[in-house]
């Protein structure tokens, strides 16, 4: 529903092949639950830069490279421009899902003033 899709520059090689496309999805609870299991295997996600690729790694899918490859080492490896392709995608992310709040809280709003008597002209309270 909310992805962002993009392409590095470089790309990432993987079993002989580069991959450039890819999707960045929105965090989820299942993320957060992991990283507290992922902090105690891994020292290096103590630093909050580590912690953060860790993250968006599980969040990252780059061409046909499997999940299970998607790790920190991997995301060490990557290019700098790589990097901030997705982070440029994770940021057209954040907006999307700050606009879908937005209208969300607008519709919201909208439905509470008809409910109390801001609907049509002639029909509110005190029109009787």
């Amino acid at each position: 529903m909310f992805n962002e899709k993009g392409t590095l520059p470089l790309g990432v090689e993987h079993s002989g092949k580069v991959h450039k496309d890819f999707t960045l999805r929105p965090l989820k609870i299942g993320d957060s639950i992991a990283s507290g299991k992922a902090q105690e295997d891994d020292v290096r996600l103590a630093d909050p830069q580590v912690f953060g690729l860790w993250t968006l790694s599980r969040r990252l899918t780059i061409g046909e490279i499997p999940a299970e490859a998607m790790t920190v080492d991997l995301m060490l490896d990557m290019f700098k421009d790589d990097i901030d392709a997705v982070m440029d995608a994770e940021g057209r992310l954040a907006a999307r899902l700050a606009s879908f709040r937005g209208a969300a809280a607008a519709e919201t709003e909208t439905d509470a003033g008809s409910a109390q008597g801001g609907g049509a002209v002639g029909c509110g309270p005190g029109d009787a």
